[in-house]
């Protein structure tokens, strides 16, 4: 506002002149806001745009991740392991429940589980990787690790053994 120094005689009403300039003076303001969000939303979405693309790369990553694991588990340990290991493991079973799901004592599923921990550490794969298996196998264990359909997994784990 150019108040002090406007020239008051040329004004003929002082009151309209200030609601006029506080107008504008208001008009600019809310203008630079606009102009100041709009950059900053151009550079949210920019880094939402990023992060999106990076989260989605992290995803895949994982994904992949855990198919390579799975693939290497099916190839490592016999069926009865597979079973104990991934309830042990993953999902925290008790040796009780293992023992329940495998039908064996609680000391045996114990055991098997210790086996099947040292045979993931080797490097050594005993068996060839059955892909009808694993096809059928692996979106069984992903849903149950993803959605907590831990029953359907453990009904296709029995089907083995």
């Amino acid at each position: 506002m150019n108040w002090l120094s406007t020239d008051w005689q040329k004004i003929r009403n002082h009151k309209a002149y200030l609601v006029k300039s506080v107008k504008n003076a208001c008009i600019d303001y809310l203008a630079r806001l606009k102009r100041e969000n709009s950059t900053r939303m151009e550079y949210l979405s920019e880094a939402a745009s990023e992060y999106q693309y990076n989260f989605s790369l992290l995803v895949k990553d994982l994904e992949q991740d855990m198919k390579a694991k799975f693939a290497e588990m099916m190839r490592k340990l016999n069926h009865k392991e597979q079973a104990v290991f991934v309830l042990r493991d993953m999902f925290k079973f008790s040796y009780e429940e293992v023992s329940e799901v495998i039908e064996t004592k609680a000391e045996n599923s114990r055991k098997i589980f210790q086996r099947a921990k040292a045979k993931m550490k080797s490097d050594k794969l005993q068996f060839d990787l059955d892909k009808s298996e694993y096809n059928k196998t692996y979106p069984a264990f992903l849903k149950a690790t993803i959605g907590g359909h831990i029953s359907d997994y453990v009904s296709k784990l029995k089907k083995n053994f």
